[in-house]
């Protein structure tokens, strides 16, 4: 229960953050109007597109072309001239035949290799510009071709070839006085209902991807700040709180599902409603990937990144080598759902367009040999989000970012957890039962030792304790170990060896035992102060407050007056205030306040003092500080550590005692603040000189300043007045203005135990250190000097930067490999594709073909189905009866989306007269069509063979303008660059918004730097950055034939206007 009721406070604080978030509400209700605006609008204009239905018709009459046929040079002229005059005259008047033909020059060429009396054998060699298709297989094959599928994918149904093949073989039975009944082809009618849902698609990615980037901005901020870290340290489920961000994205994703739900329903019915499951899916998807980059990226900058660009390279690599044609290779489509969410939402919009298009029903698990079942990219949307969510949540444990204890990798299969302690054997167990245990009041760290990877101990055998009723000041210089004891106390860290015994308290769980106030403020920007307390007393006690309760805290901590304002417009102190009443506010034992008083003012610290005296009554504090004096008035016990080791502990009398010197003499000189130091170290070198007189174990404590501290030991006490009365009598000749005496105070005692521990002898003069900074300062540099010595300061801190943070040269890498593959790829490619020396050869055999069903409409006089399975048994040949009142067309619809898918369709209602339907979705059909009626009246008579051949487009007044659907590799080029250039671009921006969130730019304004040589330098080492990463692309668009003049101007201009707003 109560891990629900942490999720329900998370939830509540998700929701008050969000709508105090004033620009996140915008963005959200702008995206919630434009998504409600095009979705209507889509759905309704295209919704009202009218279907298209028609067929071509390629009759031999309208064949005006040029085909050249090359015949082998042993044949009779008269032989050849017979077959043209019979092409000509008797089937094809218009077609213009060459007998030359030009090299590698789009067009059509018959290249006869025999022709005698028993038969005849060519090729069809199709020379073009545009990308042609040579393929056995159909595709879409169950659902023809609509006419958006051209422009992705173009058929080379040329129609110059086909018909000069069907004309050449007419001839050739003609000449041989074959009974042929005449053929004509034509392309099987299309009905199409246009469908939104492919437009909607990509239009939903991008909505989702800008909500993704608000939400995980939200959970990055919190946990910059530190509140997972302090949630857990706490004792709060530790997936609670990615798992509450997790739920809230959901219920606002959802939310914005619910509307589209309605009006897709109200617009489109049923289909509408499969849509927004579509989207559903893909949105789950989205949002675990969101999940997974916050677990993975600790800044916001970088998990922003890596939300959006994956989803936005793996849309762009979906359009550029998958696209829609992968859905009737169910293998492929599946294998590439897999890597791709992108992919598997988008074939579930293609399913659905091409479902609703033809008027049929959604394919959910069948015919899996034929194309891609919804079920498969719908299930691997469900797994890859499964999947998603489980590994976050596993990294979290495993691999956490925010110094978090390391979970062992099979922690789940019970692996790295505490094994309780078995009883020993031989021990006596003859006690007594009624003897009761003691309670334990105080924690108890014993032989505590943290050794980190590198060998080195963070903590090396520390043993102290701290009883419940007293304060405990932990004191040390700069890395002698006190985080790392907090953090083992907490659960940061995990000892190496030692004990740790915590108080016994039976109203609060073990993983509750520790109340802490971190260094840090661990808030959240958008609550107020009486929410904060109210949120973290329930999340830590379990127990709602009541308003009194929470109103006495608040007045006791302060901050009455600014009970109801967000944290984030708090004062540094009020901070520390409210962070240390939250730490106060649960029911543990032991509370670690570690520096509970930076950044206060003194009236706030003395009410601090009060609070933490009256909260060691019921408590054991441990508290950290660089304030002696706080820790000389709190502390009823004091530890000091030095290099991970307790060096000394005790109360503060005690230490004073042992440690301590007897009296501070302070002398005040009346020279002016610029007077010589000579003449300084001369009075100073006077006074010493009488001081020692008195006190020879005399010691200057303080650099040669106008104030100076001299230590007087106890062994000298009695000598004191007569030190005192020598300095009154002689104050004019030894220039002191005045003098006075202080006790020893915890100052000195901590660094005469620091300073012996660690055996300093040579320490370095501060007066020195402090006339070197003061010459630096008098020497400064003013004009050009200035300038180029911020420059080099700049420039260098740039450079630091940049080396120093992995990130950002792995994106710039990433950049150039994207750009160097993409280029290579689509070079390649379009050198296979465009090549000079070869054709891509087929056989039209008819055995060798996808399986299909081939339709007979008529009485089939020549028996023709007979014939063509003597031919190939494998497909499946139908012959149907003509149905009265039915046009070809009509029976064609009717009938087209059987399985197998049709591939060719004769009809004899005009006998002797046949008309051949070939599949629009068959790259070879009109060729396999014609020559499988051929080879089945006239058995191997005619042997025909498919040649294509690509060739490039010279045009030397454009060179971005390329025939056809190929790619010209200036517009590869330009595309990259596009993809490209934002991301390098991005880069920079990484520092600067460091710097002004850090309030690094606010001190440069202190100096002598002003804003416009920050920026202009800024401009010019990021454009020197950027221009090696972009000229290292020019050079592989260059190697890839990519270059082109008109990339230059995109090379000067696309810099600039990307580095200015940057």
């Amino acid at each position: 229960m109560r891990k629900f009721q942490c999720l329900r406070l998370l939830l509540v604080k998700d929701f008050r953050t969000t709508i105090r978030r004033w620009g996140s509400l915008i963005v959200d209700a702008i995206l919630f109007a434009i998504l409600i605006a095009f979705c209507y609008w889509l759905m309704k204009e295209i919704g009202h597109k009218k279907a298209e239905k028609k067929s071509t018709e390629e009759k031999l009459a309208n064949l005006d072309d040029v085909v050249v046929i090359k015949w082998p040079k042993k044949l009779d002229y008269t032989d050849r001239k017979r077959v043209e005059i019979s092409m000509n005259e008797n089937f094809c008047p218009n077609l213009k035949i060459d007998r030359k033909g030009g090299e590698d020059k789009p067009g059509v060429t018959l290249h006869v290799t025999k022709y005698d009396k028993t038969g005849v054998e060519y090729d069809i060699q199709v020379i073009s510009e545009k990308s042609l298709v040579n393929t056995k297989e159909m595709y879409p094959n169950i659902y023809g071709v609509w006419n958006d599928f051209q422009s992705s994918q173009p058929i080379n149904s040329v129609k110059t070839a086909y018909l000069s093949q069907l004309c050449f073989n007419l001839a050739f039975a003609n000449i041989t006085k074959q009974k042929i009944p005449p053929l004509e082809a034509m392309v099987m009618p299309e009905t199409v209902k246009p469908s939104p849902f492919t437009y909607l698609g990509p239009f939903f990615i991008f909505i989702m991807l800008i909500m993704a980037v608000l939400l995980i901005r939200e959970v990055c901020i919190e946990k910059e700040i530190g509140i997972h870290t302090y949630m857990v340290t706490m004792g709060l489920p530790r997936f609670t709180f990615y798992l509450s961000h997790l739920v809230f994205a959901l219920a606002k994703f959802y939310i914005f599902l619910a509307v589209t739900l309605g009006l897709a329903i109200w617009l489109k019915g049923m289909n509408g409603l499969y849509f927004v499951i579509c989207v559903f899916l893909f949105t789950n998807v989205v949002i675990a990937w969101m999940i997974m980059s916050a677990v993975l990226c600790y800044r916001s900058i970088y998990a922003i990144l890596l939300v959006t660009a994956p989803i936005l390279i793996m849309f762009a690599i979906h359009l550029a080598f998958i696209g829609q044609q992968v859905l009737f290779n169910s293998m492929m489509a599946s294998i590439y759902c897999a890597v791709n969410p992108v992919t598997a939402f988008m074939l579930l919009l293609y399913h659905m367009d091409f479902t609703i298009g033809i008027s049929e029903k959604f394919h959910l698990i069948d015919n899996f040999e034929y194309y891609l079942p919804m079920a498969i990219p719908g299930g691997i949307l469900i797994l890859q989000s499964i999947i998603l969510l489980l590994l976050a949540f596993y990294f979290d444990y495993v691999l956490p970012l925010d110094n978090l204890p390391k979970e062992h990798p099979f922690f789940f299969l019970g692996f790295g957890k505490k094994k309780a302690k078995k009883p020993d054997a031989d021990a006596d167990d003859t006690e007594p039962e009624t003897e009761t245990k003691v309670p334990r009041d105080q924690l108890n760290i014993i032989e505590l030792t943290k050794r980190w990877s590198n060998g080195d101990y963070g903590v090396n055998k520390a043993t102290f304790s701290a009883k419940i009723g007293e304060c405990t000041a932990l004191l040390g210089h700069n890395g002698a170990g006190k985080s790392t004891v907090f953090g083992c106390l907490t659960g940061f860290l995990k000892p190496t060896s030692g004990t740790i015994e915590f108080p016994e308290n039976e109203d609060c769980e073990e993983d509750r035992r520790v109340g802490y106030c971190p260094q840090w403020n661990p808030l959240f920007p958008k609550l107020t102060v009486k929410e904060h307390l109210a949120l973290y007393c329930e999340l830590l006690t379990g127990f709602e407050p009541t308003k009194e309760n929470v109103k006495n805290l608040i007045i006791e901590l302060q901050l009455y007056e600014a009970r109801n304002t967000r944290s984030e417009n708090l004062s540094g102190g009020m901070k520390r205030k409210l962070s240390l009443g939250i730490a106060l506010i649960s029911d543990a034992k032991v509370v670690l306040l570690d520096e509970p008083t930076s950044g206060m003012d003194m009236v706030a610290r003395k009410n601090t003092f009060k609070m933490i005296a009256k909260a060691k009554q019921t408590h054991a504090v441990i508290l950290t500080t660089h304030y002696m004096d706080e820790a000389d008035k709190l502390a009823d016990a004091v530890v000091v550590m030095v290099r991970g080791h307790v060096v000394a502990k005790g109360s503060p009398g005690h230490l004073k005692g042992k440690f301590g010197v007897a009296v501070v003499l302070v002398v005040y000189f009346d020279f002016p603040y610029t007077v010589d130091r000579d003449v300084l170290v001369a009075a100073i070198k006077a006074v010493m000189f009488v001081v020692q007189k008195h006190c020879p174990l005399a010691v200057l404590d303080s650099p040669i300043a106008g104030q100076v501290d001299i230590l007087l030991t106890s062994a000298n006490r009695r000598e004191f007045t007569f030190l005192f009365a020598e300095l009154e009598e002689r104050k004019e000749e030894l220039h002191i203005q005045s003098f006075n005496c202080k006790m020893n105070t915890l100052d000195q005692v901590f660094i005469k135990i620091t300073d012996k521990t660690e055996n300093v002898k040579d320490r370095a003069d501060p007066s020195q250190l402090i006339r070197e900074f003061i010459s630096c300062r008098r020497n400064v540099s003013t004009g050009a000097g200035l300038f180029f010595h911020q420059f080099h300061g700049l420039a260098m801190r740039k450079w630091q930067n940049t080396r120093r943070d992995y990130i950002q040269p792995f994106l710039l890498l990433l950049c150039i490999f994207l750009a160097a593959a993409a280029m290579a790829y689509f070079h390649f490619k379009r050198k296979g594709a465009a090549t000079d020396s070869d054709f891509m050869e087929e056989s039209l055999a008819l055995a060798d073909y996808q399986h299909m069903s081939i339709s007979l409409y008529g009485h089939d006089k020549i028996g023709l189905q007979s014939n063509l399975k003597k031919i190939a048994n494998k497909h499946e040949y139908v012959e149907v009866k003509l149905p009265a009142n039915n046009t070809r067309i009509q029976i064609l619809q009717d009938k087209r989306f059987l399985l197998p898918p049709r591939g060719l369709a004769y009809f004899f209602e005009t006998y002797p007269n046949v008309t051949m339907y070939f599949n629009k979705g068959f790259p070879n059909g009109p060729y396999f069509g014609i020559d499988a009626y051929f080879q089945a009246l006239i058995p191997n008579k005619i042997k025909t063979n498919l040649a294509l051949k690509i060739i490039a487009v010279k045009d030397k007044k454009n060179v971005l303008k390329e025939s056809g659907n190929s790619l010209n590799p200036s517009l590869v080029a330009l595309m990259v660059m596009c993809l490209v250039f934002p991301v390098i671009f991005a880069v920079p921006g990484f520092l600067y918004a460091d710097e002004r969130f850090a309030g690094a730019i606010h001190l440069y304004k202190r100096t002598r730097l002003s804003y416009f040589v920050y920026w202009f330098v800024g401009f010019l080492t990021d454009a020197f950055m950027c221009g090696i990463v972009i000229a290292i692309i020019m050079g592989f668009i260059y190697i890839f034939d990519g270059y082109s003049h008109y990339l230059l101007l995109v090379l000067f201009v696309v810099p600039v206007l990307l580095l200015l707003p940057c």
